[in-house]
């Protein structure tokens, strides 16, 4: 197992010094191959280049044991999300800059987000529950080995 609970712990703060230092985090996703991991920037998400299609390419690849998709962004909790588009919840009032971080090794995922507040001098990072649905734009599972069927 890649990433054990150490792990994990190590690279949402590894993320939260970036914020707290740079004021942002841009996208980024950390494949692992064979022991090894690899970090790759993940360019400017617009409406035509999600951050799925990045990942995708990544998966595609190198074709990953497992990994990490973290970034920041804006989250809303909707009661219907059909009525929502990729987009909305930056303008909505009642938005939330958050923390997210995508962990998937095999068939097993989890997504650990953390709302970002920031006070007059410093940040603070408060978790949220784990959406019920971790599938959409920002998860793939991994391939299967070829020859497995």
């Amino acid at each position: 197992m890649i990433f054990d609970e150490k792990f994990k712990e190590k690279h949402i703060e590894f993320c939260k010094r970036e914020i707290r230092k740079r004021g942002e985090m841009g996208p980024f996703i950390v494949v692992f191959k064979g022991g090894r991991g690899l970090i790759l920037p993940i360019p400017t998400i617009d409406k035509n280049h999600r951050a799925g299609d990045w990942i995708q390419r990544a998966i595609d690849l190198f074709y990953p044991d497992a990994y990490v998709f973290s970034t920041t962004g804006w989250f809303i909790e909707v009661k219907d999300p059909s009525k929502y588009k990729y987009g909305d919840a930056t303008k909505h009032p009642m938005r939330k800059e958050i923390l997210s971080c995508l962990f998937v090794e095999g068939d097993r995922k989890e997504m650990r987000i953390f709302e970002i507040k920031r006070l007059e001098r410093h940040i603070v990072f408060e978790p949220l529950k784990e959406p019920e649905n971790v599938e959409g734009d920002v998860v793939r599972p991994l391939p299967k080995p070829m020859g497995v069927v």
